[in-house]
């Protein structure tokens, strides 16, 4: 009696979900027959494996937003430059006070500059003066600075602004006591020069001077001159005489 062994088809699936897809995978086993010793017939499966894999893509879409800060901007402010400029004998009025102040033979003068250009100029600081004779020889003096009797009063050095039309003032102030077998020859000022602080070109004009308490003596008189400064400054300390400049014979 013969055995006959028949496998018959077998078949395995296998499912399985792999990475982000399905895949599925099948086996089909075929038979091929064989005659084994014994006159049995062997059936023997072949797997033949089909795979069949359905694989999904995911696509992922990146947005990258890219923001841009501006760096800070450093702004340095720069001064303006000033164009005002120190004012020049050109631009300046020089005038004498008609009155001078006097006491005890000391003598205190009041003086002015008017800016009589179109442009603001400045005057910082002390002018310089010289008185004359008749004949236009320079007295002699030296200049020194500060206050004198009887004003006694220098406001100092300061700047000062002067719009067209503005003025500023200052005393000069002299002793008219003649010192014996020093100063035995007096000269009457006829004349005063004055230079702007930090100008070099005089300005020349008449005195006002009549008598000779006003008068200066030979040898090296000093002659104490003011800085420059404002109105209200110098008309408050000028109490002994009213201040005159109506008088165009002593201004420039």
């Amino acid at each position: 009696m013969r055995n006959i062994i028949v496998v018959k088809h077998a078949h395995w699936r296998l499912s399985r979900v792999a990475g982000l897809g399905l895949s599925s995978v099948c086996f089909v086993a075929c038979g091929t027959t064989s005659t084994a010793p014994g006159n049995a017939t062997t059936t023997v499966a072949h797997a033949t494996t089909s795979v069949q894999a359905t694989s999904t893509t995911r696509v992922t879409e990146s947005t990258t937003s890219t923001s841009t800060t501006a760096s800070p901007v450093s702004v340095t402010s720069v001064p303006a430059v000033s164009t005002t400029t120190n004012c020049h004998s050109s631009q300046l009025e020089f005038a004498a006070n008609v009155q001078p102040m006097l006491a005890d033979q000391q003598v205190s003068e009041l003086f002015r500059y008017t800016n009589v250009s179109s442009a603001i100029c400045t005057l910082l600081g002390y002018p310089g003066i010289e008185f004359l004779t008749s004949n236009g020889q320079a007295i002699n003096t030296s200049t020194v600075r500060g206050g004198g009797y009887p004003t006694n009063f220098d406001p100092g050095p300061h700047l000062q602004t002067l719009a067209p039309g503005m003025s500023v003032y200052f005393y000069a102030s002299w002793s008219s006591v003649p010192i014996p077998g020093v100063q035995d020859t007096c000269n009457m000022p006829v004349e005063v020069q004055s230079y702007a602080p930090n100008d070099y070109s005089p300005i020349l004009i008449p005195t006002p001077f009549s008598s000779t308490y006003y008068w200066i003596c030979d040898a090296v008189v000093p002659v104490r001159v003011t800085a420059v400064g404002p109105e209200n400054s110098f008309l408050q300390t000028n109490n002994f005489f009213p201040v005159d400049f109506a008088a165009d014979a002593y201004s420039s």
